[in-house]
């Protein structure tokens, strides 16, 4: 990640070099085109996060496309990465190391996350209790973590809710911009509704545009059964009350008048 922040893309390990994320993004699509071209002959494939059986002629090629993209993202004003995994002793260390390096914090409630997880195969749904156990452990772990570097980095950390964006979108949106000093101009605001509920087809599980984003995120209460969102729940209990969610009893949770979080004052 540091690599990442700070433009040294010839440190990173091939794997992340080739990830297919660096061929969607308008700023790193030139890049993308240019790794694959430098292991063309190692049959990849453009979903493909890791090259096997690289040569010393591929590896060459790739420090090539590196020195045309780390200067041009040395010139950048602003450097946004969008990571999964990174925990918040992790993001702790980065700031301290960047007195500009902001985070947005986003939170989900378990019972969607667990159940998001499963569709992109993070894991198998027989083993659904000891899955969620271990994941709530490592949102638990955060929370306590987060609470010193909330206290560190006051102006410099933001807690977003996933479901507060997707109820108001544009609005939210409009918060994180001014978070990062960035304008909220019209071409943003009218993207944001395009990709929320303008009725655009759903690009797939793992994709930002979505036909009614609402709809979306609750999937999961008419997907889960009581049984496995009442499990969900019990492993998470101190998690969702933490991050505001409401817990169901097995007549509320087919009852979309009940929100599935408590609302927060602003």
């Amino acid at each position: 990640m540091q690599d990442v922040l700070s433009c040294r893309f010839n440190n990173l390990d091939i794997g992340t070099i080739k990830q297919y994320h660096m061929h969607s993004s308008v700023s790193t699509y030139g890049f993308g085109l240019c790794s694959i071209d430098a292991t063309a002959t190692e049959n990849t494939t453009l979903m493909s996060n890791w090259v096997f059986n690289v040569t010393e002629e591929s590896l060459n090629n790739l420090r090539r496309c590196t020195e045309d993209i780390n200067p041009e993202c040395r010139q950048t004003n602003y450097l946004v990465v969008k990571v999964i995994r990174l925990t918040m002793q992790e993001l702790g260390q980065l700031m301290d190391l960047d007195p500009d390096f902001k985070v947005l914090y986003l939170v989900r409630d378990p019972r969607g996350t667990v159940r998001s997880q499963n569709q992109l195969g993070e894991f198998d749904w027989t083993i659904l209790n000891n899955y969620t156990k271990s994941f709530c452990e490592r949102v638990r772990s955060d929370i306590h973590v987060s609470k010193t570097v909330f206290h560190k980095f006051p102006h410099r950390v933001m807690q977003v809710r996933y479901e507060d964006i997707i109820e108001n979108p544009i609005a939210r949106t409009q918060q994180l911009y001014g978070f990062i000093n960035l304008e909220f101009t019209p071409p943003v605001k009218e993207y944001i509704w395009n990709i929320t509920f303008a009725g655009n087809q759903d690009d797939c599980n793992i994709c930002t545009t979505r036909k009614n984003a609402t709809e979306t995120a609750y999937a999961w209460r008419k997907v889960l059964s009581f049984d496995e969102v009442n499990l969900i729940q019990s492993h998470c209990s101190d998690v969702m009350k933490h991050f505001g969610y409401r817990p169901f009893d097995q007549k509320e949770l087919s009852d979309f008048k009940i929100s599935s979080y408590y609302q927060v004052k602003r």
